[in-house]
């Protein structure tokens, strides 16, 4: 981070894919965040151990980021589905978008109307409305 800090200017987004995302969440909750990382984003944050809901789940990230959090999840994610998700609270910065019959790469299933690109392209609007929403 502190690389990237001095080979650009203006707002930053922490984020990362998967375990990726949970270690910008983690950065999130550090005492010394720069200013300029306004938000981070995950995609397909392993909320628990692949297919293992029973066990801890991974929130304390989440629960400690200083900034807001847009998490891009497959609704079918084995790390955290949907149905799975919808039982816990999540705090009130962290923004969850579920990806249409979406696995952990976010690609749907062979008879799915959904499709992985258009998976991606949700995903990257919906990063670009985070961030609108954070620049104002």
């Amino acid at each position: 981070l502190q690389a990237l800090l001095k080979e650009t200017d203006g707002p930053l987004l922490l984020g990362g894919k998967s375990m990726g995302g949970r270690v910008a969440a983690m950065l999130g909750g550090g005492n010394s965040l720069p200013g300029r990382v306004l938000g981070i984003c995950c995609f397909g944050y392993p909320f628990h151990p692949t297919g293992k809901p029973d066990t801890d789940w991974r929130l304390t990230p989440l629960e400690e980021a200083k900034r807001p959090v847009r998490i891009l999840q497959g609704d079918r994610d084995p790390f955290g589905n949907k149905a799975e998700i919808d039982e816990i609270s999540l705090p009130k910065t962290v923004s969850l978008i579920y990806l249409e019959d979406g696995n952990h790469d976010f690609g749907p299933r062979g008879k799915s109307p959904a499709t992985l690109d258009g998976n991606i392209a949700l995903s990257a609007k919906s990063v670009r409305e985070f961030v609108d929403g954070l620049t104002g």
